[in-house]
Parts: C-alpha cells; structure tokens; sequence
C-alpha cells in the first residue's frame, strides 16, 4: 500500500523464479467511486432543472471531482 495524493494505492505482485506472473493495481478512483457518485448524484438533483445543469452546479460537481481524485479531473477531459 502507498499514499499517493489522490489516495490509497494497493499493488500486489505475484514474482516466481525471477519472473513477474501477475500483477494486480487498486487506484484510489476504484476505492472512491461508490462515494463519487453519491455525491455526484445529491449534486445534480440541486442543480439540475430543465434548462440543464446550472453554472454553479457545473462549478460545485468540477470541484467535488477534484477533491475526490484531482487525476480523475485531466482523464475526463
């Protein structure tokens, strides 16, 4: 396990006679994402009507991303 600054990382290897069999990452995103989209859905319930999503909402859910997983922001570009 190692911090990272989005969160947790969980790396496991599988090493045998010198050579790597397998290999397994669980990123920070994987361990966030149920509380992501629990927020991610209260947010757009607020500010979402039928003219789309409010500027503020736009703000307030780019922000939330970023305090989830500020990596995840750049990959959704």
């Amino acid at each position: 396990m190692v911090e990272a600054r989005r969160g947790v990382l969980v790396h496991s290897y599988l090493v045998s006679r010198g050579t790597m069999e397998r290999m397994r990452l669980l990123v920070a995103t994987q361990l966030n994402n149920v509380h992501i989209n629990l927020v991610l859905r209260d947010l757009a319930e607020r500010h979402v009507n039928r003219d789309g999503l409010s500027d503020v909402g736009e703000q307030t859910i780019a922000r939330c991303l970023r305090v989830f997983d500020p990596c995840l922001t750049c990959a959704s570009h």
